[in-house]
């Protein structure tokens, strides 16, 4: 008896980790033609966020090669003013090329998400953008909803709360108020960011993050 209770309770105590892992159906479309359709899991999401943001890290490794090898070759002659101007043009060559190479990715990364939905993450993980009604996402609601426009409400949300806490401190706040300041901005620039992490596991609302509430969305398995 007390081996069942036990494996109960282990079992209990594993559910909300295989949340992470399972998925959930949902259904899609207009009333009268729904279809089922298996949420992608956060373990899923996850990973493609992680696979998104770490191409993004190796676009910047060149340059970042590039500029401290210049360092190195040019420690000791920096003082020159020809050697400044040429150790200066390198960079901004480095610069340019990081700039070029995010380019192309933007748009490979616009590409995927326009037509299928997917960024490279996504795809990769086999999970995609599509409409409450079931439709593919599309620019509108998968780029100008899910990335532009929450973006802009969150660097908007930034903005006034920066310039609530100037009118209440002033500019010339001493370093030890301004510091303070900056920690607290700091903090709530990452709370979208944790609310979408915790949103993630609730299954009773979809998994459905800020930006998928404001586009409609959800994000399935392929």
């Amino acid at each position: 008896m007390w081996q069942v209770e036990n494996r109960l309770n282990e079992g209990e105590r594993m559910e909300p980790l295989d949340s992470i892992y399972h998925s959930t159906q949902v259904e899609v479309g207009s009333s009268g033609d729904e279809d089922e359709v298996n949420l992608a899991s956060a373990a899923q999401r996850i990973a493609a966020w992680i696979i998104n943001r770490g191409i993004e890290i190796v676009l910047m490794i060149p340059a970042i090669v590039l500029i401290v090898v210049l360092i190195m070759q040019n420690k000791s002659g920096l003082e020159d003013l020809e050697n400044m101007e040429s150790f200066f043009t390198s960079m901004m060559g480095g610069i340019g090329l990081v700039m070029v190479l995010y380019l192309i990715y933007g748009s490979i990364q616009l590409y995927f998400m326009c037509k299928y939905g997917q960024s490279i993450g996504k795809k990769l993980m086999k999970i995609r953008v599509v409409r409450e009604n079931g439709d593919m996402a599309g620019f509108v609601h998968n780029v100008l909803l899910r990335e532009v426009a929450y973006g802009l409400i969150c660097s908007v949300i930034m903005m006034v709360l920066m310039g609530i806490f100037v009118a209440v401190f002033g500019v010339e706040a001493n370093s030890g108020v301004a510091m303070v300041i900056d920690v607290l901005l700091q903090i709530v620039s990452y709370l979208p960011t944790l609310a979408c992490f915790i949103m993630l596991f609730m299954e009773s609302r979809n998994r459905q993050t800020l930006q998928d509430l404001l586009a409609k969305t959800y994000v399935v398995q392929v």
